[in-house]
């Protein structure tokens, strides 16, 4: 597999080796393409929980330079889908009960607070973005075929806009980067859930459910409903893998 963008650093013109302002954009544009990939590779499950990653093989893996793969696993370890091994490279991040209900809980908290900023400062855009993104999730198939469980990149890419659209609104750059960062990391979970047999209707009328209070204004309504949103899709996890009931912890 090759990474699409210009992969190697040149001397600079001016012969000093410092690389030049275009040279610079396209590191970065590498830097960035590598970042998705592996992002991607992560969520779908192609790196494995836990699985080792060489810096070195991933790069000629990936047939980029050493340096786009080094930050690139280190933007992915800022995000929390890998961690960093002294001496070792980098293995893709384990996923745990106790991990999914912690992330469950820090995501209620953090959506909780950009749903009721958004309310507040929300337009007549902002309702439409989120009627829009509604529409488009609940037309998108969720599976790529008939009878498989693997998860549709369209419609992963529409669940994506659809959450975003819900808290548009909220005028908090840093929790809105809270929220991408945690989806990402809660995405691998969500996968698993829906491949526990968790038929398209449910997964529509659970999306469904948000948009009722959060158009209607109902703050208190809207967090309540996030909250079931995503105590649903950890409980599905708990109780499938361990046989138990499942409860956050207040």
């Amino acid at each position: 597999m090759t990474v699409t963008a210009k992969s190697s650093l040149l001397v600079a013109e001016d012969g000093s080796g410092a690389p030049s302002r275009s040279e610079l954009s396209g590191q970065r544009t590498l830097t960035a393409a590598v970042t998705a990939q592996l992002r991607h590779e992560i969520i779908n499950g192609r790196l494995r929980p836990g699985s080792k990653l060489s810096i070195s093989d991933t790069t000629k893996r990936l047939r980029v330079s050493l340096s786009a793969t080094r930050e690139a696993l280190s933007r992915l370890a800022s995000e929390g889908l890998v961690r960093p091994e002294e001496h070792k490279g980098y293995c893709v991040t384990p996923i745990s009960i106790d991990d999914l209900k912690d992330l469950t809980q820090l995501r209620i908290e953090v959506d909780s607070l950009a749903l009721r900023d958004a309310i507040k400062r929300g337009d007549a855009a902002w309702e439409a973005r989120i009627v829009s993104a509604s529409h488009l999730l609940s037309r998108t198939p969720l599976n790529d075929q008939p009878g498989s469980s693997a998860v549709s990149e369209i419609w992963a890419d529409k669940h994506r806009e659809f959450h975003l659209a819900l808290i548009s609104a909220c005028q908090s750059p840093r929790l809105i980067q809270l929220h991408n960062t945690l989806f990402e990391q809660s995405e691998r979970y969500r996968r698993l859930s829906i491949g526990y047999a968790k038929s398209p209707a449910v997964v529509n009328a659970s999306h469904h459910g948000l948009v009722a209070p959060v158009l209607a204004r109902d703050v208190e309504g809207a967090i309540a409903a996030i909250r079931d949103h995503f105590e649903g899709t950890t409980r599905v996890i708990v109780e499938r893998e361990t046989g138990r009931n499942f409860q956050l912890a207040d």
